[in-house]
């Protein structure tokens, strides 16, 4: 006699399989209910009325940082610092609870630096890499000569490995100010860097090895990004103003963005994959300032962001970003009389921009190099250097959220 199996499910059974999946569905539509809303929420971040947050991450720092947020959601930021007399470069990354700071590279005795020009980003497969500046004290023929390096040092999984991309025998001839790094489409990394009185150039690592091409022979100040199609773009200072080049093949082609230019510009690509530039302008009063142009239609778009007034006057290279809501952030220094400076923030909320001063700086305004990305949570996140009697050469931290940060 075969064996019957199992009995079949009862009319009682199948309800309650029934209600279990109903049960689910309820929950899944919650669910979908909940990331609509924060969804919703990120994409109008604007309206959201956060308070601002400043911490101090290192108690001695020295002149650049540059803030990356990593795969984890977490911010990172390499920075040059200073101890023991001697300069060096730093690594803090922040690990939800703490930060982690390691040294990375050290220079000798003065007159040697380390960790100027610095610039952090994240490879494609969530390491971070850093570009920085070195300068070295080498014996030549008896004779004891400077040489600048600009250098990059790659976190490999396990420790940090640093490699020489180009180097000056005269210091003059490598600029020690800041550099810009970015991962192109295949992977390895780029960097833009200025020759002083000879223009910006173009590093690329291609087979192991570092291609360097001459994007214009006057200049200073690039800011690198590759565009949603993969294409090198590099915004920066020029004889005739503001300019962005683009690597079109093998050419370089140049378009000047606005005739006037007094400060190091920064470069973002919008959602709508087009180029957006901020730079401090020259110009009349009323009409210098902080200054956003957008390309729309093959033309420049200008928009006056803050301008000059008895109070103040926007200085140093502004850091510029697009949020969650598809709109542009710019954080820039302003002068506030008696040698003082603040730290501040300008988002446009699709009709006006909205200007906020965060902090106070101090005697000497550090807060005019500095860098700012938008975390995951759509706010935006700033590292600075705070010098002034009572706050001597830290590192800070600036962000906007109810949250730290949002993984």
């Amino acid at each position: 006699m075969a064996n019957p199996g199992p009995p079949g499910p009862t009319q009682k059974s199948l309800q309650q399989i029934w209600d279990k999946i109903d049960a689910q569905q309820a929950q899944l539509g919650q669910l979908k209910a909940q990331n609509q809303a924060l969804s919703a929420m990120l994409a109008n971040s604007n309206s959201i009325n956060l308070a601002w947050n400043l911490r101090t991450v290192d108690t001695s720092s020295g002149f650049y940082s540059s803030l990356a947020f990593g795969a984890d959601g977490f911010p990172a930021i390499a920075y040059s610092a200073y101890a023991s007399g001697r300069t060096a470069l730093k690594f803090a990354r922040f690990t939800g609870s703490s930060w982690i700071i390691s040294t990375i590279d050290t220079a000798g005795d003065p007159p040697d630096e380390c960790g100027n020009g610095v610039s952090l980003a994240f490879d494609h497969d969530g390491k971070p890499a850093i570009c920085y500046n070195k300068r070295s004290t080498v014996l030549v023929g008896g004779t004891f000569r400077s040489t600048m390096s600009l250098k990059l040092a790659r976190f490999n999984g396990s420790a940090w490995v640093s490699a020489t991309v180009v180097t000056a025998n005269d210091p003059n001839e490598l600029s020690d100010g800041p550099a810009a790094l970015s991962f192109g489409p295949d992977g390895e990394p780029a960097i833009a860097f200025m020759l002083p009185g000879a223009g910006i150039r173009y590093a690329k690592l291609n087979s192991g090895s570092w291609d360097i091409s001459v994007v214009d022979s006057s200049g200073y100040g690039a800011c690198l990004a590759f565009s949603p199609q993969g294409f090198p773009t590099i915004a920066y200072c020029g004889a005739g103003g503001a300019k962005l080049a683009s690597l079109n093949g093998s050419e370089w082609v140049i378009s000047t963005i606005d005739g006037s230019c007094r400060s190091a510009p920064s470069l973002a690509f919008g959602t709508d994959g087009l180029p957006a530039v901020a730079y401090i302008k020259s110009g009349l009063p009323g009409e210098d300032g902080l200054t956003l142009a957008r390309r729309f239609g093959g033309e420049w778009e200008k928009s006056l962001v803050d301008t000059t007034t008895v109070s103040g006057s926007p200085i140093g290279r502004p850091s510029l970003a697009f949020g969650a809501d598809g709109q542009p952030i710019v954080a820039y220094a302003k002068t506030a009389g008696m040698g003082r400076g603040s730290l501040n923030f300008a988002r446009f909320d699709g009709t006006a921009w909205k200007l906020t001063s965060v902090s106070r700086g101090g005697d000497r305004i550090q807060a005019a190099i500095f860098s700012m990305a938008v975390g995951p949570d759509g706010q935006p996140m700033c590292s600075y250097i705070e010098d002034s009697s009572d706050f001597p050469y830290q590192l800070r931290l600036a962000w906007k959220g109810a949250f730290w940060p949002v993984r």
